[in-house]
C-alpha cells in the first residue's frame, strides 16, 4: 500500500492533526507524543526528516502511518486532484484515477495478510509503470510488454516502489491477467490466493466435492505425489472431461491442481502433518503439558527407565545403554549391556535398589524387555507398581528420554570410538573410514576403537555420579545430589541382598545352568572357581552386577545360594593364589564336615559286620515253618550204585541239622519322595498365580515369589511336559 503513496510528500505534526486521518490523534501535541512513543524519527530519511523551515521539528511521509491512516490519506489525496492537474499531465492523472478506483474498493475486499498485501501493492506498481513504458516505447503494445518483462526479470529496470521479493518475475500472460482484473474492479484478486470464495472450485463443487476428496486421499496416502501425478490419477478416475451444468468441461490445468493443493496444505497443515508424519506432529505441533511431574513429592516415588543404542563402538562391538532416573531428584544410573533384554533392565533396577532403595513406581514403554512375564513377576514380587506408557508415546516418559539425549551429547563425543549422533555424522566418519582403508589402516584405527565395554560402564558411572549428579539442574534449581539429600522421607531398603539377586540379577547365557568340572564353571571362555562347588553338580548362575569377575552360584532348583565363583583374570587377582585359597577353604570345609563321619567309620570292626547281619536275620526267621508238600522219590542208576557202597556201614554219630529256613530278602525301603497328587496340585496352583500376574491382577507378594521360583523347578517342568503330551494325545 505504501507504494501508492508519493515518496516526496511530507507532513509536519500540525498538518497531520489538521487532516484528522483515521486512527491518528487530532492535536499537534498528541501527534508529537505518538511519534516519539513509536520512534518515527528512527524510521529513516525516506519516512522521517527534520523540518528545514522556521521553528524546526519533524515531518513525516504518510507511509509511516498506521494502515487505516494510510488508506484515509490516499482517499483524501487523490480526491483533491483537479482539472488543472489533469490538463497538465493527463497520463499521470489517468494512472492516479486507476489507482484511486482500486483503493475505493478496498473496504469491500477481504482482509489480506502482510505478504498478500505486499504482493498486491507490487503488482499495482508494476501495472502502472508498464503502462508508462508502453506510451514511451517505439513499437506495438505487445512488443513494449515483452521488453518490459525482460527488463524487469533481468533487474535492469529501476523501480523504486516495486517490492521485488513479492513479485520476483513477470510474464506477458501475467500482465494481461492483472490488467483484466484491475479493469474489472477485481482489485483484491491481485493477492496471491485471488480473494476467491472457499469451496467454489470445480474440485469442491463437482458431485459434492468428490474430486477434492479424492485429491486429499492421494495427498495423505503419499505426500511426495506431485500435482502432475495427482492430475493423472484424477483423469484415470474421472476422465479427461467432466460434466458441469450439462456441459462437458476439460480437466483443469496442472497449475490449478497446484494452487488447490497448496491452499489445502496451508489450511490443513497441522492435520496433514499429524497423518503423514506423526513424529513431526508430536515434536513440533502437538500441545504438551507443563510440569507433568508436579505430583512427585519425595525421593523414590517414581522412576523412569528406557534403553537406547550407544553412539560408541567398543572393542566388542556396539552396546546398548539403559538409563534409569528418579523423577524427584533427577539422579541418574546407567547400565551398559550387550543387547536389549529383560535381564539387563532388571540388573540396572537391582543396582538402583541397592544404592537408592525401593521405588513406589517405575514407568516403562511397551518394549519386549519391559513387558515380559519375568519383568512383571520381578516387580510384582518387590511390590513395585509398573506404569506402561501408551505405544509410540515417548512423551509419557520424557524425562528419561531427555537424559539419554544428554548422555549422548555430553559424554559420548568425548570417548574414543564415537560414531556420531545421526546419519550426517556417521557419513562423515564412514568417509574417513573408507579413506583409511585406502591408506592401509584398519577400520578400528580410523574410528579409534579402544574402549572396552567394561571401560564404557566405568565412564558412564563416573559421569552420572561425579558430573551430572553435582551439576545444577535447570528445572530443580539445585543439583540432583542436593535434591536427593533434601528429602527427609525414609527410604525402603532390602536387607537380604541374595534374595534380591535371585529375583533381579542377570542370568548367565544358556539359561543360566552349568555343570561343574574340575576346572570350575566355564562361562564366555573364562573359568570361575568357588569353594562350595562340587564337580559333577548342576548349578544355576547369575552375573554379579557390581563385578564382571564374579558369579552368584545357586543350586539346580535356584532356591539355595551356594557361593560366589571368582574369575581370576576378570577379578584382577593371581590365579595361583586364588586356587590355593580355594583349596585351603575346601580342605577346611572337608575336615569340618567329614570329622564326625571318620570317627564313626573307625568304630566299625570288620569281624563284627557279618555276625550282626546274620543274627538279625536269624532273629527274624524264628517260628517260621515251611508248609509240608507231597514228596516223590527220585533215583538214578548212579544213585543206586552209591547207595550200595554204603550198605553195611553205620554212622559213628548223627548231627541235628536245622530245617531249611525261608528268608524273604525283598524288604526294601520305600523312598520318601512327594506324592504325585501333591506335585500336580502345586503345578496347578503355580499356573494360576502366573496367569493372574500376566493379567495384571493383584497377587500376594509371597505367593508371587513362590511361583517365580517353582516355575523353574523339575517338578513344574515335568508336569508341564505331561500336560502337553496328554493334550496332544487327546487332539486338543
Amino acid at each position: 500500500m505504501s507504494s501508492i503513496i508519493p515518496k516526496n510528500i511530507f507532513l509536519n505534526a500540525q498538518e497531520i492533526a489538521d487532516n484528522s486521518f483515521d486512527g491518528l490523534p487530532t492535536t499537534e501535541s498528541a501527534i508529537i507524543r505518538k511519534s516519539k512513543d513509536e520512534k518515527w524519527q528512527d524510521a529513516g530519511e525516506d519516512l522521517a526528516r527534520k523540518r528545514s523551515g522556521r521553528g524546526g521539528g519533524w515531518e513525516y511521509n504518510p507511509s509511516i502511518f498506521p494502515e487505516t491512516a494510510q488508506l484515509d490519506f490516499i482517499r483524501k489525496y487523490y480526491a483533491n486532484i483537479n482539472a488543472e492537474a489533469q490538463a497538465r499531465n493527463p497520463e499521470f492523472f489517468a494512472e492516479m484515477q486507476a489507482e484511486k478506483h482500486a483503493v475505493e474498493i478496498i473496504d469491500a475486499s477481504r482482509i489480506l495478510t502482510e505478504n498478500e498485501a505486499s504482493e498486491r501493492d507490487a503488482k499495482l506498481d508494476i501495472l502502472s509503470r508498464s503502462t508508462r513504458f508502453r506510451d514511451q516505447y517505439d513499437g506495438t503494445k505487445k512488443q513494449a510488454d515483452i521488453a518490459f518483462c525482460e527488463m524487469y526479470n533481468s533487474g535492469q529496470a529501476d523501480f523504486e516502489c516495486v517490492i521485488y521479493p513479492a513479485v520476483k518475475s513477470i510474464s506477458l500472460p501475467s500482465l494481461k491477467r492483472w490488467r483484466k482484473k484491475l479493469q474489472s474492479g477485481d482489485y483484491a484478486k491481485l493477492a496471491s490466493n485471488h480473494g476467491g470464495r472457499k469451496g467454489t472450485s470445480i474440485f469442491d463443487t463437482y458431485n459434492k466435492g468428490e474430486i477434492g476428496l479424492k485429491i486429499v486421499g492421494y495427498i495423505l496416502h503419499q505426500s511426495h505425489y506431485t500435482a502432475h501425478h495427482i492430475r493423472d490419477l484424477i483423469i484415470v478416475d474421472f476422465g479427461e472431461a467432466i460434466e458441469i451444468d450439462g456441459a462437458l468441461k476439460p480437466m483443469p490445468h496442472v497449475r490449478t491442481f497446484e494452487r488447490w493443493i497448496t491452499n489445502f496444505h496451508a489450511e490443513n497443515r497441522n492435520l496433514v502433518t499429524r497423518i503423514t508424519d506423526p513424529d513431526a506432529y508430536k515434536n513440533k505441533i502437538k500441545f504438551v503439558g507443563q510440569n507433568m511431574n508436579s505430583h512427585i513429592k519425595y525421593f523414590n516415588q517414581k522412576w523412569e527407565i528406557d534403553a537406547s543404542p550407544t553412539d560408541i563402538l567398543t572393542t566388542k562391538g556396539r552396546r546398548n545403554l539403559y538409563a534409569l532416573i528418579d523423577i524427584y531428584s533427577r539422579r541418574v544410573m546407567i547400565y551398559i549391556s550387550k543387547s536389549a533384554s529383560t535381564e539387563a533392565s532388571l540388573t540396572l533396577i537391582r543396582r538402583a535398589i541397592m544404592e537408592w532403595g525401593v521405588p513406589d513406581e517405575i514407568s516403562t514403554d511397551n518394549g519386549t524387555d519391559f513387558v515380559s512375564k519375568r519383568f512383571k513377576m520381578a516387580l510384582n514380587s518387590l511390590a513395585i507398581h509398573q506404569h506402561i506408557c501408551s505405544p509410540f508415546s515417548p512423551e509419557q516418559k520424557g524425562t528419561v528420554e531427555r537424559v539419554i539425549g544428554t548422555i549422548n551429547r555430553d559424554l559420548m563425543p568425548t570417548l574414543a570410538g564415537f560414531v556420531g549422533h545421526n546419519v550426517t555424522d556417521r557419513k562423515k566418519l564412514e568417509a574417513r573410514n573408507s579413506f583409511s582403508k585406502r591408506l592401509g589402516e584398519k577400520s578400528t584405527d580410523a574410528f579409534d576403537v579402544e574402549v572396552t565395554p567394561e571401560q564404557l560402564q566405568e565412564y558412564c558411572d563416573s559421569w552420572a555420579n561425579n558430573k551430572y549428579a553435582h551439576r545444577k539442574h535447570g528445572t530443580l534449581g539445585v543439583t540432583p545430589f542436593e535434591k536427593q539429600q533434601s528429602c527427609k522421607k525414609p527410604v525402603r531398603i532390602i536387607e537380604n541382598e541374595r534374595a534380591l539377586d535371585l529375583l533381579l540379577a542377570d542370568i548367565a547365557s544358556g539359561g543360566g545352568y552349568r555343570i561343574v568340572s574340575k576346572h570350575g564353571i566355564k562361562l564366555d571362555g573364562e573359568n570361575y572357581w568357588g569353594s562350595q562347588l562340587v564337580v559333577g553338580d548342576t548349578v544355576f548362575i547369575r552375573h554379579d552386577p557390581t563385578n564382571a569377575g564374579r558369579l552368584l552360584v545357586f543350586d539346580e532348583d535356584k532356591t539355595t545360594f551356594l557361593c560366589e565363583a571368582i574369575c581370576a583374570t576378570l577379578h584382577g587377582v593371581d590365579p595361583k593364589q586364588l586356587i590355593k585359597e580355594i583349596k585351603a577353604e575346601q580342605a577346611a570345609n572337608f575336615a569340618r564336615d567329614a570329622a564326625p563321619m571318620i570317627r564313626e567309620a573307625k568304630k566299625v570292626k570288620a569281624s563284627e559286620v557279618a555276625t550282626k547281619i546274620l543274627s538279625r536275620h536269624a532273629a527274624n526267621s524264628e517260628g517260621v515253618t515251611a508248609f509240608p508238600k507231597q514228596e516223590i522219590a527220585h533215583t538214578t542208576d548212579s544213585l543206586k550204585t552209591a547207595e550200595a557202597t554204603f550198605e553195611g556201614y553205620e554212622p559213628v554219630g548223627s548231627h541235628d541239622v536245622p530245617e531249611a529256613v525261608i528268608v524273604d530278602l525283598a524288604d526294601v525301603k520305600k523312598s520318601k519322595k512327594r506324592g504325585v497328587k501333591e506335585i500336580t496340585a502345586d503345578y496347578k496352583k503355580c499356573c494360576k498365580v502366573l496367569a493372574d500376574v500376566e493379567a495384571g491382577k493383584e497377587v500376594n507378594t509371597e505367593l508371587a515369589s513362590w511361583a517365580n521360583i517353582f516355575q523353574n523347578s523339575v517338578d513344574f517342568k515335568s508336569e508341564q511336559q505331561l500336560e502337553k503330551y496328554f493334550a496332544k494325545a487327546n487332539g486338543e
